[in-house]
């Protein structure tokens, strides 16, 4: 699925979605360490990695670790708001669809 696709079906999925969400950041800057290094390894990082590339958005992630990123916070970041921590808006996708 490539990364347009991808954005397109998240608008889809973001008007559908009434659920609260936290920011990816707000997320894992309130994981303690243990649990920092559980959502890394479910979603196949270095705990590392999420601490200054994910939660500072320094690198672009691969359309597998984007969906992997909001499945694997258990319902709590969804899948909009980390395309949008890595830049990827509505504003974007509506530009990019016309």
């Amino acid at each position: 699925m490539s990364l347009e696709v991808l954005k397109k079906v998240t608008l889809k999925v973001n008007v559908a979605s009434k659920g609260v969400h936290m920011k990816l950041r707000d997320y894992i800057h309130h994981l303690d360490h243990a649990a920092q290094k559980a959502y890394a390894k479910r979603c196949g990082i270095a705990v590392s990695y999420l601490r200054l590339h994910i939660k500072y958005a320094s690198k672009d992630p691969s359309v597998s670790l984007i969906k992997s990123l909001a499945r694997e916070s258990e319902g709590k970041v969804s899948l909009g708001e980390v395309l949008e921590h890595f830049g990827v808006t509505e504003a974007q996708s509506f530009r990019n669809v016309a």
